[in-house]
């Protein structure tokens, strides 16, 4: 292929802004380029991101035919996406646009939007995406067509926006048979997170019925489970689902009832999430995720007040599951002190783990609980002291830190010493990290309280105008406020 005149030097000016010399040396005939073509695609399969694209540009050097440019460059832009290389990512389609528009221009439009949104260029992003739109409008060829519809509908779906999502993929549904099972596991799952749980449940209905051996399957009837419980409300009707999909496909539930038990957990069903969780311990005791299940149907059991159960199942697992013993003791530790108001045991329990000192985390937790009897339980603020202490300076990054320095703020306050008390408060706060606001936010107010039991009310007052700045809606605002009526009776 000769490149001649004005052309020439566009793709010149092309490839320069790329950052890639195209044109040096003598073009290479077919059958090697082809050949080079395949052994660098194939580093690409092998996880080779940084070999590939010396092959790549290896082969740009050598200045193939267009075909073989636009090849080279469309992949290495798919590499340095893969490694987070953005902006090179851009130059190399771009590159490739300018050099071929009609060169796979479905996937070229759709990467580049996509890589515009990172930047935070929405216009621009949503721009390309309606060329796409005008492109796919005008083409004749079923192939980009088919490629066009797909990558639009999966851009509705990668900025969130569900209802549009959901219209696409119902919009093409039936029109190209080879996409069927994707885009029918598609609709489900965009109704559902659109809020239109009864169009999730036929698709994902009609997706597990057709497609038993998919590659979604598990996930298609997690989300068909989750749709039938968000139509209602009724988590029953939930239960009920998975029992018919479990009689029609008994050897593929295995996670969907997991899943249905973490889902019902984060709905608040806790009577739910002990059925499907109890379930699953009991029958896949081997699987991997048998102690994420485990330690999540105890927080259940302990939500629903049913500690005796709870104490039994980790009675269990500590014979069956010698691996999970040491954090099992400490579970029980604190379910001793929780659900039944047995401090001893607690503490003998925790001291256990302490003792045979197998894994530092683990003992971290045991100092905790330790901790917590002493100081709440014992009133006995130089143990629990001790203990914290202990246990923040082998943790200080754990997000329980902020909890345990409060703690050890707490122990002075009820040994009277309020002042030092607020410091410390305030000084958690600085010093270690608060995911979560509820915390914060008590913290705050205990700096403020503390303040008000030194006798500076002043200081209170001050803690609390922040308190109140930085957590409007919380309740411990509107303890702090009450308090502060109070003083002006």
């Amino acid at each position: 292929m000769l490149i001649v005149g004005r052309h020439l030097t566009c793709v010149w000016a092309v490839c320069l802004t790329a950052g890639i010399a195209l044109l040096a040396g003598p073009t290479r005939c077919a059958g090697e380029v082809n050949a080079d073509l395949a052994a660098a695609y194939q580093l690409i399969q092998q996880g080779d991101s940084e070999g590939a694209l010396a092959a790549y540009q290896t082969i740009l050097d050598g200045n193939p035919p267009l075909d073989a440019r636009c090849e080279c460059l469309f992949w290495m832009g798919t590499v340095q996406e893969h490694i987070k290389q953005g902006d090179k990512a851009i130059s190399s389609f771009e590159a490739v646009a300018a050099l071929d528009p009609d060169y796979r221009w479905p996937q070229i439009l759709h990467r580049l939007a996509t890589r515009y949104l990172d930047k935070g260029d929405r216009a621009k992003a949503d721009s390309l995406i309606q060329d796409l739109r005008s492109r796919r409008a005008s083409t004749t060829s079923v192939k980009d067509r088919t490629r066009a519809d797909l990558l639009i509908a999966d851009w509705y779906k990668a900025v969130e926006d569900w209802p549009k999502a959901m219209e696409y993929y119902q919009s093409i549904l039936g029109k190209y048979p080879d996409y069927d099972r994707d885009v029918l596991f598609a609709v489900g799952d965009t109704a559902g997170r659109a809020g239109k749980y009864d169009v999730a449940a036929r698709a994902l209905q009609e997706y597990i019925e057709k497609y038993p051996e998919g590659p979604q399957f598990e996930l298609a009837a997690t989300k068909l489970i989750t749709a039938v419980a968000s139509s209602n409300g009724d988590w029953n009707k939930a239960l009920e689902k998975f029992e018919a999909i479990r009689a029609e496909h008994p050897g593929r539930v295995e996670e969907v009832l997991f899943n249905l038990g973490m889902s019902a957990h984060s709905a608040g069903k806790y009577a739910i999430a002990i059925q499907a969780l109890d379930g699953y311990t009991s029958q896949y005791p081997d699987n991997q995720r048998f102690a994420e299940a485990a330690w999540r149907l105890v927080e259940d059991y302990t939500n629903e007040s049913r500690f005796a159960e709870a104490l039994a199942f980790l009675s269990r697992i500590s014979l069956s599951h010698p691996k999970l013993r040491t954090h099992g003791t400490v579970l029980r530790a604190g379910l001793m002190v929780e659900g039944l108001n047995d401090v001893e045991a607690s503490i003998e329990l925790a001291q256990s783990v302490i003792d045979e000192n197998t894994d530092p985390y683990e003992v971290f937790l045991a100092k905790n609980q330790m901790g917590f009897n002493y100081l709440y339980l014992r009133r006995d603020a130089k143990k629990a002291r001790e203990f914290f202490t202990q246990a923040l300076n082998a943790y200080p990054k754990d997000n329980l830190a902020i909890e345990i320095a409060s703690d050890i703020a707490a122990s002075y306050n009820l040994e009277g010493k309020h002042a030092e008390a607020a410091r410390l408060y305030a000084e958690a706060l600085e010093k270690y990290p608060c995911l979560v606001d509820d915390i914060a936010a008590h913290v705050r107010y205990m700096i403020g309280d503390s303040s008000a039991a030194a006798g500076d009310r002043s200081a209170a007052k001050n803690a609390w105008a922040e308190l109140a700045a930085k957590h409007p809606d919380s309740e411990w605002t509107k303890i702090a406020e009450r308090k502060q009526a109070r003083w002006e009776k």
